[in-house]
C-alpha cells in the first residue's frame, strides 16, 4: 500500500503530464491494473510515474528521467532473479542453491552474459543517480 505522499506524488504527476481523469484512468489500468492509485503496489506505482514521464511529468526532487531508469533497473533484476529461480528449480536433488548446475554450455554463457550486463547497468545507474 502506497503512502499519503507517494499517492499525492501520482496527482502532481498526473497534473504536470496534463491528462484528463480518463485519460489518467486508462494509464492505472495499463499499468497497475488498478482502478485507483490507493490500490498500486510499489513496482506498479514506479512504472506508473515513468508513464507519466513520458507525458510530461518532471520529478522535482529527483531530476528527470528518474522513474524511468528506476523503471528500467528493477526490470534487469527482475530478469536476473528469474534465471537464478529457473536454476534453483532445475537443480537435481540434494543440491545447493548456491551452486550453480551447468545444463548446457549455451545457458552458462547467458548466466555469465547477463551478470555482466547487471553489473555494467549498475555502474551506469550509480553515475545518474
Amino acid at each position: 500500500m502506497l503512502s499519503k505522499s507517494q499517492i499525492q506524488l501520482i496527482h502532481i504527476a498526473k497534473h504536470q503530464a496534463g491528462l484528463t481523469d480518463d485519460a489518467y484512468r486508462t494509464v492505472l489500468r495499463s499499468v497497475g491494473g488498478v482502478e485507483s492509485s490507493k490500490e498500486l503496489n510499489q513496482a506498479d506505482y514506479e512504472r506508473v510515474l515513468a508513464v507519466l514521464e513520458q507525458h510530461g511529468f518532471v520529478d522535482a526532487k529527483n531530476g528527470a528521467g528518474y522513474w524511468q531508469r528506476k523503471a528500467e533497473y528493477a526490470e534487469l533484476f527482475a530478469n536476473v532473479r528469474l534465471v537464478r529461480k529457473i536454476e534453483q528449480l532445475a537443480a537435481t536433488p540434494g543440491q545447493r542453491y548456491g551452486t550453480r548446475m551447468v545444463l548446457r554450455d549455451g545457458k552458462s554463457k547467458c548466466l555469465i552474459n547477463c551478470e555482466q550486463n547487471r553489473a555494467t547497468k549498475k555502474e551506469h545507474n550509480e553515475q545518474a543517480f
